[in-house]
Order: structure tokens, then C-alpha cells, then sequence
């Protein structure tokens, strides 16, 4: 049978620690039908049958390995336990590691050995996660890929092969340049947890640990029995699937319909879902994915006949209090189409589950000192989802999310100077939810920019804002701030700014909230709250620092006819920084979202975005009004645009380096 591998078309990979693995998923010609006796993907939990070599892998994913054993070059090797531990989590259930990448010098022996190590690498932790033997003596193999780096573009090129643990052989790849989602089907459960823990009020570590994995084992083993059924919401019914015990499947009530164990995924989703709902974009990531078919998790009573509640009573030995636990488990799983409903619970849903509350276990055992709270998070960075877990009690500023968040940078090959794996970056995988959260009063128009005629200057080069921005004017949110609020209004398409990439995940603030900031820090009297007094470049920065921690910068002018002087300044600004620029001067503010400047005639045109507009979201009003666009010192009327005979601040907000 002929190995076939299909690869997405935007993989990129140069392994920053020398050795990456590859994921992605095995499927087989016969994918589309229904049959129930399809072999279903190898589960971490159980190996792969021996007989179970698909002609076909798809890729979808290169992560980095980190953590190794050894201590010199020739022996450095992975630790699969722990690069096991972590790729349980990050990975949706039913993804896999297909193979392994190690970098190569070139050279004809290193790039035999190489591929060699890069297979022993793969069999290696594929034994770890259960999924194969150490050998290909089972029937399955990997993809061996060498990274060599190009002299000439400073990429990897890569050479697969597969490796069957003795043997390499050369594969061409296939370059696809979409996900391929008909073949998969997305599933996602959750479960909202509060354990009681009854503890002394001098409690030790062990008392601690002793009761928390019990509650834990307790649930886990639930979750493995027959009593676990999942339930498949849509309009007017739902559907049970009894995932561990098909055979023994209880009588439903009367308005939850039962559906035969070997039903697939595919049919049960095109019941659930309509033909429109499929696919959505998921908002700011690069990639499309499905909204996830939602399981709900449910425990059968233990007694098989109706019965009266009853309480039990279990007297402590001292005195305790009762502790909450709380923890919230979030698992995506992808499963091929014509995998049974059932199958799919019980070979993906319910190990993922198992895995998750293994390792919030571990979290607060770790954390005992204090209440944790521990949530499970999805983000879509690269070309699959993947999953997270982080503590949120201490905040996300915490030190220790930041190194762990630094980790997971490294781990997917992701800059280190934005952020792009914290809460305010977590996917919302439901059509129903928003990706974006408006202030009150509606949407606001996004990107107003985009579209506009080019600008007049000759020979210039254009310097834009990085990212999305919403359009804060006059009037907005019911409320009239006509003639005053321009330099509030300023400040809030700053606000979304940040909020659209993900450095924060505050609301943007109202003019009342900005007041009480500015007196809160000492700026202002209390008088100034509900005032309609005008704030600058100056109170801006305050707000900013205080609300967001960013810094900014402030250039000055003494007059408008000195503003083309800046011109290089604000080139590099918005080349380097990319976030909106507030201008101050007189009583009039401006947000400026770009420059055209050549640097040889001095010759500027302004990208301006005028928050004195007082009409509707209505996109072709503002252009035709000239809200938004390229605006030179001298208007197309003859007006100055920067008066000569007044003096401007300009607001230059600068992008943290963080993750």
C-alpha cells in the first residue's frame, strides 16, 4: 500500500531546539463511509492495532521539543515522559505524533543519521503515549524529516522519508491548502466542577494531596464506568449516547432520544447542525475551523430502580471547614467522520477528560498554599487548536504563568514579543458567542482605514498601523460628548486597539471611568468626575500607564506647520510600534493611524481618523465625509490643517514586549 502525506500549505518549521515533532492525523480512502467496524485513530490510552497502517497522514502541525536527557551533543535525546505530559494536554485527543524533524548540517552521512535519529525519536514517544511499539516491528511508521537550512533564504528545507525502525525511504509530499474538515469532526465537552473538601483548620500538604486525588480518582472513575452518558443538544430534543456500556444501555425518558450505538459522526452531525453552521471564522486566528459538535456529560444513579433522595451523614474526627475546588475542564477532540458517536466518547472524549483532571490535580496539589483556580483554555496560533491550562488566581500577570506562557511560546515556535496565549486570546467556539467583546451601546465599525483611495505623495512610502482598531467618535454609546470628548473618544480607539491584540482584556473604558482613573492617580480633583473639561496628550498617557501598564512617548511641536518635521519619526513609530497616535493641539484631538512620507522631498500626507463625527455606523458616510483619510498640512480647500499658530502633543503609545 502506497504511503501518501499531505501537508498544509502555511507550515513553516525550524526546530529551535534541534529536534520538532510532527503532527497530524491518519486516514484511509475508505474515510467517507459509515461503517462501524472502521478502525478508529490510535487513543492514548491504548495502542494501535498491528495491522493499522493508513496510506494516507495528514500534517497539520510542527512542535518543538523541550525537554531532553543527556549532556553532550551526541547523546541528547528527548525525555519522553515529560515531552509526553505536556503533549497530552496541548494536543486535541485524536491528533497524533506522526513523526519528528531534527535539524541537519547537510552532508550526505549526517543526513542518513539524522533521519535515522529523527525516526528512533518518534517511535520513542509514540511508545510513551501508547500508541506504538519501539520499533516499526508492529507495522507502523513515522515520518523521519530532516530540517537542512538554506543558505540563500535563511529556511529550512525539509526532506521526509518514512522509517519503519530499520529502513528510510524518500516520500514526496502533497501541499494541500485547506484544513481537510469534511474528513474530521470537531468535538468539545465541558465540565464546571466545585469539589468539597473538608479540611482542619491547620491542614498539612499530605491531608491536602490525600483528599484532592481522591475526589479526583472518585470522578475519574466515573467517568470510565457505564453510568457516563453524553448528551447531544439541538432545537427541540436531545440526543443520549451511552459511551462505555452500548450493550447495557438504559431506558431514556420520554424526551431524550436514544440513538443506535454504531450512528457516526457525520450523521449525527448533520442532524445537529444546519448546513450554514458548519463553518465559521473563527475571528483573528488564521485559520478556519468548525463549531464543535458539544457533548454534555451526565452520571447515571448507581441504583437501577427509582428511588427517594437520602442524605448521608459521615461524621469528621475534629473540627474542619469546607473548601471549594473548583476547576474547569474544556476538551476539544478531533475525530475522523465515520467514527461511531459512541467510539468517539469513549475512545477520545473520555481519555482527554481523564488526562485534564490528572493534571489540575497536580496543579493544585502544587498550589495548596492558596485557593486555586483552575481552567482549561483553547487558542488556535497554529494551524490545529490547541489546549492549555493555567491557574488563574494569582492573575495572569503572575510570574509563573508568564514563564509557563514563555514555554508554550518556545513549545509552538511563536514570537516572544506579543501576546498571543492569554485569556483574552482563548477561541469562543460556539456560533452563538462573539470573538470581540463591544462596549455598551452596539458594534462599533472596525478598520475604517482599509479601502481608501491612496494617498497624493509621490515617491512615498506608507507607515500604517499594525492590527484592528474600532472607531471611537462623538455620540457613541448614547452619549453626547459633543464639543469636549474628542480626546476621550481618542483614547478608547487606543483602548481597542490593545484589547484587539490581546494585551489586555478590559472592557474600553466610558469618559466617567477615564475621569475616575485621572483622579484615583492624583491628576485631577474629585470635582473633575461627570465634568466636561478637555484632557491631552498628557492625561492620556496617565490612563494608558494605569490602565494598561503601557508606556508612551510624547513628541511636541510648537506649531502645526512644524508637524512634516516628525514625519520620520512617526514612520519609524508605526513601523516598529504599530499602535494608533493620538494628536493633540488647541481644543481639537485627532487619532492618526498612519503617515506617507518621502524622505528625500519631506513630502507627508496624514491617515487621519476624526473622532469629531457625530453621525451612524455608516461606513460610506464617513469616507464621503472625510471622517477618515489622507489629510496633508494644507486641506484640499485651502484650510490649514495643523494651524501654524497653535501648539500640538502627539500621543505615541508603545507595544509591550510580552507574551
Amino acid at each position: 500500500m502506497a504511503r501518501r502525506l499531505r501537508i498544509l500549505s502555511n507550515l513553516k518549521v525550524k526546530p529551535e531546539t534541534g529536534v520538532a515533532w510532527i503532527v497530524g492525523f491518519s486516514s484511509s480512502s475508505s474515510s467517507s463511509s459509515s461503517s462501524s467496524s472502521s478502525v478508529p485513530p490510535p487513543s492514548p490510552t491504548a495502542a494501535a492495532p498491528a495491522d493499522h497502517l493508513p496510506p494516507l497522514i495528514t500534517v497539520v502541525a510542527f512542535v518543538n521539543c523541550l525537554h531532553f536527557s543527556g549532556t553532550s551533543s551526541s547523546s541528547l535525546q528527548p525525555n519522553y515522559e515529560e515531552e509526553a505530559e505536556d503533549l497530552r494536554i496541548l494536543l486535541p485527543r485524536g491528533l497524533e505524533i506522526v513523526g519528528a524533524v531534527v535539524s541537519s548540517s547537510g552532508d550526505t552521512a549526517a543526513t542518513k543519521n539524522g533521519a535515522t535519529r529523527a525516526g528512533d525519536f518518534a517511535f520513542g514517544l509514540r511508545q510513551e503515549l501508547g500508541l506504538a511499539a519501539n520499533s516499526g516491528s508492529d507495522g507502523i511508521t513515522v515520518i523521519a524529516a530532516l530540517a537542512v537550512e538554506s543558505l540563500s533564504t535563511n529556511e529550512s528545507v525539509m526532506c521526509y522519508s518514512w522509517y519503519d525502525g530499520s529502513r528510510l525511504q524518500l516520500l514526496e509530499e502533497e501541499i494541500v491548502q485547506e484544513w481537510p474538515w469534511r474528513d474530521t469532526c470537531l468535538l468539545r465537552c465541558q465540565l464546571q466542577l466545585s469539589m468539597p473538601l473538608y479540611l482542619p483548620s491547620i491542614v498539612t500538604l499530605a491531608e491536602y494531596e490525600e483528599q484532592v486525588i481522591g475526589s479526583v480518582d472518585s470522578i475519574i472513575s466515573n467517568l470510565k464506568s457505564s453510568r457516563a452518558v453524553f448528551l447531544f443538544e439541538r432545537q427541540g430534543e436531545t440526543v443520549l449516547i451511552h459511551a462505555s456500556d452500548k450493550s447495557n444501555a438504559k431506558a431514556a425518558a420520554a424526551d431524550v432520544q436514544q440513538i443506535p450505538s454504531e450512528s457516526t459522526l457525520s450523521s449525527l452531525q448533520g442532524s445537529i447542525l444546519q448546513p450554514a453552521e458548519n463553518q465559521v471564522q473563527i475571528r483573528r486566528t488564521l485559520n478556519s475551523i468548525p463549531v464543535p459538535m458539544k457533548l454534555i456529560l451526565m452520571i447515571r444513579p448507581s441504583c437501577s430502580k427509582t428511588s427517594s433522595p437520602f442524605m448521608q451523614y459521615l461524621p469528621a474526627k475534629s473540627l474542619v471547614e469546607l473548601h471549594l475546588l473548583r476547576m474547569s475542564l474544556d476538551v476539544l477532540c478531533l475525530a475522523p467522520s465515520h467514527l461511531s458517536a459512541a467510539d468517539a466518547a469513549t475512545l477520545l472524549v473520555v481519555p482527554a477528560l481523564c488526562d485534564q483532571l490528572n493534571v489540575m490535580c497536580m496543579m493544585a496539589n502544587k498550589n495548596a498554599t492558596h485557593n486555586p483556580k483552575v481552567c482549561a483554555f483553547h487558542f488556535c496560533p497554529l494551524s490545529c487548536p490547541v489546549t492549555t491550562i493555567y491557574d488563574l488566581s494569582y492573575g495572569e500577570s503572575e510570574i509563573a504563568l508568564v514563564e509557563h506562557r514563555k514555554a508554550l511560546h518556545h513549545r509552538l515556535g511563536l514570537p516572544l514579543d506579543r501576546p498571543m496565549l492569554r485569556v483574552a486570546n482563548a477561541l469562543t467556539l460556539s456560533s452563538l458567542e462573539s470573538s470581540s467583546n463591544h462596549s455598551a451601546g452596539g458594534k462599533r465599525l472596525l478598520d475604517v482605514h482599509i479601502g481608501l483611495p491612496a494617498s497624493t505623495v509621490a515617491g512615498g512610502c506608507q507607515s500604517l498601523i499594525a492590527g484592528s482598531y474600532e472607531y471611537c467618535h462623538y455620540l457613541q454609546d448614547r452619549f453626547d460628548d459633543n464639543g469636549w470628548g474628542c480626546a476621550y473618544r481618542s483614547l478608547q480607539t487606543i483602548i481597542s486597539w490593545f484589547r484587539l491584540q490581546h494585551y489586555t482584556s478590559i472592557t474600553v473604558p466610558t469618559h466617567r471611568e477615564i475621569q475616575e482613573c485621572l483622579v484615583e492617580i492624583g491628576d485631577k480633583e474629585a470635582s473633575f468626575i461627570g465634568s466636561q473639561e478637555w484632557i491631552g496628550a498628557i492625561e492620556l498617557s496617565f490612563v494608558l500607564d494605569k490602565l494598561l501598564g503601557v508606556t508612551s512617548k510624547i513628541l511636541s511641536v510648537r506649531s502645526g506647520a512644524e508637524m512634516p518635521s516628525k514625519g520620520r519619526e512617526l514612520a519609524l513609530h508605526f513601523r516598529t510600534q504599530g499602535t494608533p497616535v493620538m494628536i493633540g493641539g488647541g481644543v481639537l484631538a485627532y487619532t492618526l493611524l498612519g503617515v506617507d512620507f518621502n524622505e528625500l522631498t519631506g513630502e507627508i500626507m496624514f491617515l487621519i481618523l476624526d473622532p469629531h463625527y457625530t453621525g451612524g455606523e455608516d461606513l460610506k458616510s464617513i469616507r464621503s465625509g472625510g471622517w477618515c483619510g489622507w489629510k496633508g498640512t494644507i486641506t484640499t480647500n485651502g484650510q490649514q490643517f495643523f494651524l501654524a499658530n497653535k501648539f500640538y502633543n502627539l500621543l505615541l503609545p508603545q507595544r509591550p514586549i510580552t507574551v
